[in-house]
């Protein structure tokens, strides 16, 4: 009787610990500082979820600055009371597709305000929804230095996540390592974050994509 009661007091702190580790909290500090539905770029590392640091943001005047020949890093924090699993959802409900059709993905988007060579991409910056493809087929192109996407089924539950520099699920070094260090002062990234899904099995696979659902404009010093 003892040993049985032994292993499930076990069980439940082993439990308890996971459930823990896996629902580790937003420290509210990013919250009072961004608000819900923001993208929290730091140019001084990587921003830990249950630390939140103010000298790795040089935030005002509702922009982000970062310096040129360096890099960043990203956290999302979720619209309020939402995960990854509802706004997939959401999406499918008005774009729907055969799940057996389709990959369900996290999608990280990068538009830059000039060409390596300094030349305007956009009459406008950052780019208007309508001027952002709802169908893709490519990790960058003329208008758009990053797209990159991630299986939403390993973060489905979750509220907020990130995306380090290092990081090569995420390309972010690998495409915006060029243009960061010919960036010149003034030039603005629009980085967009957003659910989606890949169509397969029908000839012409590509991404469909939800408007964007957090967004942070980034400029260089």
């Amino acid at each position: 009787m003892k040993k049985t009661v032994s292993v499930i007091v076990l069980s439940m702190v082993m439990l308890l610990t996971l459930l823990s580790l896996r629902l580790a909290d937003l420290d509210p500090g990013y919250i009072k500082a961004f608000g819900y539905g923001s993208i929290c770029v730091s140019g001084n590392g990587y921003p830990q979820i249950a630390k939140y640091d103010p000298a790795q943001f040089d935030y005002h005047d509702g922009k982000f600055f970062i310096q040129a020949k360096t890099q960043f890093d990203l956290r999302v924090l979720l619209p309020e009371g939402k995960t990854y699993g509802d706004l997939m959802n959401d999406f499918l409900r008005r774009k729907p597709h055969a799940k057996d059709k389709r990959t369900d993905k996290v999608i990280w988007r990068v538009f830059a305000s000039h060409d390596i060579n300094g030349n305007k991409i956009f009459d406008h910056f950052p780019p208007s929804p309508e001027e952002i493809p709802g169908e893709v087929n490519y990790i960058t192109s003329p208008k758009e230095l990053c797209f990159t996407p991630l299986d939403e089924i390993d973060v489905s539950a979750w509220k907020t996540s990130g995306a380090a520099w290092s990081d090569s699920r995420t390309n972010l070094s690998m495409i915006c390592y060029n243009w960061l260090f010919e960036a010149k002062p003034g030039w603005q990234l629009y980085i967009v974050h957003t659910v989606g899904y890949y169509t397969i099995y029908e000839n012409d696979d590509h991404y469909v994509v939800d408007a964007p659902i957090c967004k942070a404009l980034v400029e260089v010093k």
